[in-house]
């Protein structure tokens, strides 16, 4: 599958963007401890990996039959984005086809697994090893930065064909899940 330059770059720009967002957002986030969420062991179920249900590759039409018509009108930037009430946001290409997908949620198969504000060492634990990114920003005020402090992370996976890039804040809570295409030539 050859992808479009643009329209690659403008699916990298959304989720950059969203990831943005996210990191900004994150201090809405109330801290929450589950002690059964931290005891649990590695997911074994076996399905397709998807973001809140949807597919890189799935019909929009197969989408909206499932969650509804999107209740705004399409963003249109290379490729029409359309987002859902519950900030689930799906960009899709000439043919309707979804080309990624942002949401709070990684299904595999039918099970819900990763969701809420798990942390990154809870991912890893049902998921497996990722690709971890960890984000700095300076420390201090002014001119002069005394150190850095963690202003989030990203993990990185590939499965069923995309990669599935999980975002957290700096309290190290789930902020979202994006699936886009795999790229061979382009790192998670």
């Amino acid at each position: 599958m050859k992808v479009d330059a643009r329209l690659f770059w403008s699916y990298f720009i959304l989720g950059s963007a969203l990831f943005i967002c996210t990191i900004a957002l994150s201090s809405c986030y109330k801290t929450a401890t589950d002690d059964g969420e931290a005891k649990r062991g590695r997911f074994t179920g076996a399905g397709a990996w998807s973001v809140n249900g949807i597919t890189v590759g799935q019909a929009l039409a197969v989408v909206e039959d499932a969650r509804g018509k999107s209740n705004k009108p399409p963003v249109i930037t290379t490729a029409p984005v359309y987002i859902w009430p519950d900030g689930v946001t799906v960009a899709v290409d000439k043919n309707n086809q979804v080309q990624s997908v942002y949401g709070n949620t990684l299904n595999i198969g039918a099970a819900s697994v990763v969701s809420g504000s798990i942390s990154s060492a809870q991912t890893q634990q049902l998921l497996g090893d990722g690709k971890e990114k960890v984000f700095r920003s300076p420390k201090g005020g002014g001119v002069i930065s005394t150190g850095y402090v963690v202003s989030g992370k990203t993990l990185s996976y590939e499965r069923d064909g995309a990669f599935f890039v999980f975002n957290f804040n700096k309290s190290d809570q789930l902020t979202g899940v994006l699936s886009q295409p795999h790229d061979p030539n382009k790192k998670p």
